[in-house]
């Protein structure tokens, strides 16, 4: 196969923000089903009381929870947000504090949810996947994000953050599932629990949306690997062609592989580092890494299943 390429090395700061397989498919949540009605009684956790009744937000008062945080919920949709408040009954300073989110769709559920987690922490069974860290612990399920936060650390209440993570996500009806959209990532040398999917702006771009993304090892390279996704062929080539406008003033020439299979851009970032962005049907695909010793040819062995399984007949 040969391929056409136009070369970029692009010197200018470039802004960043920042699964296995996805189970088989099942019917969502009812849409009646409120986040309120997630919360187990007051007095079911043990040693804990709820001194009052949890209160309900809506979207433009999802600010007043998360002190400048709300337009990441925002961009991935978010309904309502219910937050209780428990206290314990043997020391009335000690505090746990759950918000559950109902993002609207899986997809916004898990963007929050992957937007805030790390590779290293110790997964648990909580819905799909959660974690505690410390005081904090996370979860999702279908459209509900849950974060629950406590004032101290100590293992009465990590146990009662952890009892709190299990009852709301039992009470969540259907399988445990992840976006369909990740079966767009090769499953080869995929890093687990690296996936993550943005609404808007990915990589600082209003014009790549909806971004499934993981990490990938290949060799001693680990890349990163995007899959953006539009309605039309005519959208994911107009986006192309912005960000080939946002970098045209930065072309130098470099020697590169010869037998890529679309037309390409090739940047050498500061942020980024190395990467080649192409388009093919109604996708943007890119793969870059910021590692001194990421070569074309290992981006190239990353993006290459992907163009190949995704690229129309």
């Amino acid at each position: 196969m040969r391929f056409r390429l136009t070369i970029l090395f692009v010197l200018a700061w470039l802004p960043m923000r920042g699964i296995g397989n996805s189970a088989a498919s099942a019917q969502p949540p009812e849409a009646s089903l409120r986040a309120i009605n997630l919360l187990p009684d007051g007095n079911v956790l043990e040693g804990w009381t709820q001194p009052e009744n949890p209160g309900t937000y809506f979207p433009k008062d999802v600010y007043k929870l998360v002190n400048g945080a709300a337009p990441l919920y925002h961009s991935y949709g978010v309904r309502e947000v219910v937050r209780a408040e428990y206290v314990s009954a043997k020391d009335p300073a000690a505090r746990i504090t759950a918000d559950i989110y109902d993002q609207g769709t899986l997809e916004g559920a898990f963007g929050v949810y992957s937007s805030g987690r790390r590779r290293d922490e110790r997964f648990q069974n909580w819905g799909v996947q959660g974690y505690r860290s410390g005081s904090i612990l996370a979860a999702w399920k279908d459209r509900f994000y849950i974060y629950i936060s406590a004032n101290d650390e100590n293992s009465e209440t990590a146990k009662a953050l952890e009892s709190l993570a299990r009852k709301i996500t039992a009470r969540i009806p259907g399988e445990n599932r992840y976006p369909a959209s990740l079966r767009r990532l090769p499953e080869k040398n995929r890093i687990a629990d690296s996936e993550s999917y943005v609404a808007k702006d990915y990589l600082g771009y209003s014009f790549l949306t909806h971004a499934v993304s993981a990490m990938y090892r290949v060799e001693t390279t680990t890349a990163t690997l995007f899959v953006s996704e539009y309605s039309t062929r005519e959208e994911a080539q107009s986006a192309y062609d912005q960000l080939s406008r946002e970098l045209q003033d930065k072309r130098v020439r470099e020697n590169i592989p010869s037998d890529l299979s679309k037309d390409c851009l090739v940047i050498q970032n500061q942020s980024l580092g190395r990467m080649i962005v192409t388009q093919t049907g109604t996708y943007v695909i890119g793969a870059f890494s910021q590692e001194e010793s990421a070569s074309w040819e290992q981006l190239q062995r990353i993006l290459s299943p992907c163009i190949d399984a995704l690229s129309p007949p």
